[in-house]
């Protein structure tokens, strides 16, 4: 007996897959999924941070000392080269670490802070 002459084994449970549906099993994939939208998000232009006037500096000084515990606010701050704008309930503000602490745990520190914008609680 030559070995061309033995038969392939063939399973009796299932029969044998087409060409088409094995070629699937290797069609190309995105293992890195959403990756290249995080790329094309981080080349998006990037904006300096403005230098307030003296006169801006001064309104927004007024602004944090006027500002109460519980009071609803909408900050613009400058962050990872973008300017944000949060709108929440103060929760602390720390004169120590010059920074305002939200009730949603946003974070941001005097040096940051653009503009602040007092809410009414409707």
């Amino acid at each position: 007996m030559n070995i061309y002459e033995i038969k392939h084994f063939e399973p009796k449970s299932h029969p044998r897959m087409s060409m088409d549906k094995r070629a699937c099993q290797f069609a190309p994939f995105s293992a890195l999924n959403g990756f290249y939208e995080k790329i094309l998000e981080k080349e998006k232009e990037k904006k300096s941070k403005m230098l307030l006037s003296s006169d801006m500096l001064d309104n927004l000084n007024n602004k944090t000392n006027n500002i109460n515990k519980d009071k609803l606010i909408e900050i613009t701050y400058y962050k990872y080269d973008n300017y944000i704008t949060e709108k929440g309930y103060i929760k602390k503000i720390d004169n120590i670490e010059k920074k305002i602490i939200l009730r949603n745990k946003l974070e941001v520190y005097f040096k940051d802070i653009i503009d602040i914008k007092y809410q009414t609680n409707a």
